[in-house]
Formats: structure tokens, sequence, C-alpha cells
């Protein structure tokens, strides 16, 4: 991971670049007929010449995404460097380019699921070690899902000492997976520590978080990852964590559900809205995590979208009909109402040839890089944490893009092969049970503690 500028002082060139995946971030734009740049909107803002406006455009964008991807940002003039992107400042001439990109070609002999997951073994084992090379104290951030626990496995195979693990839990049992990551620890014997955030603690981080944030994020699981950053920090100066797993091994429920959409796709329309979806409407609110009505309601309403649309409204909270009367009729006169072109454009250089290959792949640029992996950055800087993710060591997405769908998504089982890869170092019910997901119990929370709070902020005055 990286984020780095040099100085050719010989051919007087300036060389940006950011790392592969977007794990470090850029930020610059042109004030004053001068380049101004660096890791951070507020410090670009400390400069004279850059006044903080809100980009309109952006907005659109943050309300569809819950993020704003680059290569814009939320700041009028300012612009975000992409993950994987190079930029060159010569002559007067700013250039960007894209340096590195997966490939999904399934070229020559294809290995057999069982030598696949040998070898993704072998390349995970290798990563982890790679990165427990550090002078100071190392932990691991352990959710009990299959993704950190497989962190844990290999870093326990080479660590010097024991290694400490670290969880983050919450009251409400729905949302609370700190069962999972004790069991998981006993198993590895590792150094186990946990906390527990509740919703008074939420109420205290929240003013806290635009301090450092720099960009709005509409990711609840920000909370939790400040708070867990925060904790571990007191113990360790470096953490490794399992970004990206579910990303390359199409782990997230979107992937099952695009093939769930074909089959509901042929269903009659008639039978679709005269029966399903009233059905679906009918159905209780729920305020679990990831509850059966909250899928259902979420598939139907963005089931008669285009696969990009379709994908980015499972993920959001505004659909593009919501934009309509969410918005001025001033500022959608402003603004250009085609939120998707970038992930179209982005799908021109990708060469998977099957759609849900093609949603990971936009998912690794759109929502890993900037929401996952931001949340992640811009928490655990906030307290001075250092956080490695071994799942996007090259070789393991590379590999992972050269695999068969099917080793992948096999039938309704996501990360199939990765969890054949690590069958054996795991208890056997951290690798057969459903996703989860680093929610929030954020509607209880709005209902209850947080209720007050939230008609603050969302007065009609504020709202204009």
């Amino acid at each position: 991971m990286f984020a780095i500028t040099l100085w050719d002082t010989r051919k007087k060139r300036l060389v940006i670049a950011r790392d592969r995946y977007g794990e470090k971030p850029v930020y610059y734009g042109i004030f004053d007929d001068k380049l101004i740049y660096a890791s951070e909107p507020k410090a670009l803002l400390a400069h004279p010449a850059v006044k903080p406006e809100l980009d309109l455009d952006s907005l659109r964008q943050y309300l569809s995404f819950d993020y704003v991807p680059a290569p814009h940002s939320i700041y009028k003039g300012i612009s975000k460097l992409p993950a994987a992107h190079i930029m060159t400042v010569e002559n007067g001439e700013i250039k960007t380019r894209r340096y590195w990109n997966l490939t999904f070609a399934k070229n020559g002999h294809i290995p057999s699921l069982e030598k696949a997951a040998t070898e993704l073994r072998d390349l995970l084992t290798d990563a982890v070690r790679m990165r427990l090379v550090a002078d100071v104290p190392l932990g691991v951030l352990l959710s009990g899902g299959v993704d950190s626990s497989t962190v844990a496995a290999f870093a326990t195979q080479h660590a010097t000492e024991t290694v400490k693990t670290f969880s983050i839990g919450f009251t409400e049992d729905s949302f609370d997976e700190t069962k999972y990551a004790r069991e998981v620890a006993a198993h590895l014997g590792t150094d186990h520590y946990e906390e527990i955030l509740s919703v008074a603690k939420a109420a205290d981080l929240i003013s806290e978080i635009g301090t450092w944030l720099d960009e709005p994020l509409s990711d609840g699981s920000l909370i939790p990852t400040y708070l867990l950053a925060r904790f571990v920090r007191k113990h360790v100066t470096v953490a490794l964590g399992g970004d990206g797993g579910d990303e390359l091994f199409a782990g997230y429920p979107m992937y099952l559900g695009h093939k769930v959409a074909g089959v509901y796709g042929a269903v009659p329309g008639f039978i679709r809205s005269g029966l399903v979806e009233p059905f679906v409407k009918r159905l209780p609110v729920s305020t679990k995590n990831l509850s059966f009505e909250y899928r259902a309601k979420r598939f139907v309403k963005s089931a008669k979208y285009d696969t990009i649309t379709r994908h980015h409204s499972w993920f959001g909270s505004f659909s593009i009909d919501e934009q309509g009367p969410l918005l001025t009729e001033n500022v959608l006169s402003q603004t250009h109402g085609d939120i998707y072109a970038g992930p179209r454009r982005l799908l021109e250089i990708c060469d998977a040839t099957n759609e849900i290959e093609r949603m990971q792949y936009l998912d690794m640029n759109f929502y890993m890089a900037e929401d996952i992996l931001t949340k992640v950055d811009r928490a655990s800087m906030a307290v001075s944490l250092e956080t490695r993710a071994p799942f996007l060591d090259p070789r393991i997405g590379q590999f992972a893009a050269s695999l068969p769908l099917d080793y992948k998504l096999r039938g309704n089982k996501g990360k199939y092969i990765l969890k054949r890869s690590v069958e054996g170092l795991l208890p056997k019910r951290i690798l057969t049970r459903s996703k989860k997901g680093f929610g929030i119990p954020i509607a209880d929370w709005l209902k209850g503690r947080l209720n007050p709070l939230m008609h603050d902020l969302l007065v009609p005055e504020r709202l204009k």
C-alpha cells in the first residue's frame, strides 16, 4: 500500500502514484495555476487559494453510492487519484494513466479445484507472513468471519510470539459476532481482546467523526471500525485485517442476487407485480441484521433496473428514482443525471465475460476502494494504527480473477475455494456459517437513544 510522490530534478517532472487497490489516498487540484496535492482534503483546504465549495455532481454520486467515488471528491475543484493510477506533471501538462489491472482471462490449463485450493493456501500464507514483518507490536482484527479468521490462522503459523486478536461486539444479538471470534481465538490459541459498542458510545463518537473523515461516508460500520482501531491501538501499532476477501472470492450476497434476478426476470410481469411485490411490501419491518424482509424488499425494488444500476441500488441508500423528489429542481438542473457513467466506463477495460465477475471488478474499484478501504484507512490513521490487508496482495487478486467463477460462487455458496483452502485450519462452524457483515443496529438506535440527535440534524432549516 502506498501513496507516493517523486520529483525528478533532472527532467523537472513530478510523479504521483497510488497503490493498486486504493488503500492510501491522494487528493489534488489546480488553484491559481498551481497544482496542490496531499493525502487529505483538509491539507488542501488549509491553502488560501482553496475554497471549500460543495460539488453538486459529487453530492448526487454520494446519494447513490453512499460515498464519493474517484476521481471525484465532495469539494469542487478537488479530485482523487483513482487506485492503480499514476499521474505525471511535466512542462505544465498533467497526465494520468492506469498502471495495473486485473485480467479475468482463463488462459491455458485450469487447475483442478483441489490444486487451486492448495495454491491459494500457499499464496495466502506467504502474504500473511510478509505482512507480519514489523519492529513494533502487531495484532489481527478478528470478526469471526472466514476472511479475518483465515488471516489469524496463518498469522499464528508464522508469528514468533503469541498473536494478539481483537474484536468488537454489540449488545444487540443479531449484530454481535463476538462468540464466533472467541471460538476462533480459542481454536488458534491467540491472546484475545474484545470491546462492546453500545449506543451511548456511538452517540459520543458521532461528533468526532467529521474531524478526521474529510468527506461524507454513510457506511454505518465506520463507527465500530473507529472504536475498534482506538481500542486496538492501546495494545499494538500494526494490525492485519481480512479486507478484500468478499470482492475477490464472491462473498457478498449481491453476487448470488444477480443469479436469482435472472430467474426472477423470467417470471411473467403480472405475477411479479400482482403477487410477489404486494406480498414483499406487506412483510413486517425487522431491524435485525440482514433480515429476510430487508433483503427481499431491496431485491424486488431494484430488480427492474439494468445490472449496474441494480447492483449499486442493492448497496446504496437512494435509488435513481428517489433522487428526483429528494433534490431541488435547481440542483437537478445543474447536475449530470447519468450517475453510473463511471462504472460503465470502467467495465470497458474489464475483460470478464460474465455478469458476476464484472460486478466483482466494479466492487474492487468502487465499493472496496472508496468505501471499505477508505473507512479503514481514515479510522485507523485517526489513532495512528497501521492496518495491513493480506488479501490485497496482487498475486492473490490475479490468481482469484484467473479462476472459473464456479470455484468462487458454487450454487448459493460464496468464497467456495477460499473455504476449501483453509479446511482443517478453522472450526467447521466458522466455514459454514452465513455471512453477517460488519453492520450496526442503526435502526434500533434511531428509534431510541439517537432519535433526538437525528431530528436535530434533519430539521427542514438545516436540510435547505
